[in-house]
């Protein structure tokens, strides 16, 4: 009953451990980064009175329908098709365990609330503290290209075949000498 892209992530081991080590010491809070590790902060709520928050990034059920939509293998956009309604069933319900759900955008909390109406949700942006990190002096160079992504992701995969598939060729017409740097 639990999406692969959360089960895959359950250990027994760590599980113990992170149980254990909120039985020997008093912590003030827990704070559970993604959903699929939201399994560890359920486990805690329901074995100490630690309060618990998760953040998720984005709703996986959102990004999965559209992978679906890209594919044209029946086989796939079956297994898809029941990873999308594992994930909505679990984003319905681990969302509210937490004393707190922090999504990064309006948009995000928007769509899970839709899917449970009763979660606790709050917005915090995602972003870099520019006061802080300044950088003083950028070298700019001449036709170059940076593509800047976690490539762990599969949403940023799909960003950068789009990239080089349609967008480096023009580049290259335009630019014959372009450098194009991916960090991912």
């Amino acid at each position: 009953p639990v999406p692969y892209i959360v089960s895959r992530y359950h250990n027994r081991e760590l599980l113990e451990r992170i149980l254990s080590r909120l039985k020997e010491r008093h912590f003030d809070l827990m704070h559970i980064e993604g959903i699929h590790a939201a399994f560890y902060g359920e486990k805690a709520k329901e074995t100490s009175k630690i309060p618990v928050t998760l953040r998720i990034v984005n709703l996986d059920s959102v990004d999965y329908r559209m992978l679906k939509s890209q594919k044209k293998n029946p086989l796939v956009k079956a297994f898809l098709s029941m990873e999308i309604w594992k994930l909505e069933r679990y984003q319905k319900d681990i969302s509210g365990k937490f004393d707190k759900v922090i999504m990064i955008s309006e948009s995000d909390k928007k769509q899970l609330l839709e899917l449970n109406p009763e979660a606790k949700c709050e917005v915090v942006p995602a972003g870099v503290d520019s006061s802080f990190f300044k950088v003083d002096k950028v070298e700019e160079r001449g036709n170059s290209v940076l593509w800047l992504g976690a490539l762990g992701w599969r949403p940023n995969q799909d960003s950068f075949w789009w990239f080089y598939r349609d967008i480096v060729p023009l580049l290259v017409a335009q630019m014959p000498h372009v450098e194009i740097t991916v960090v991912g």
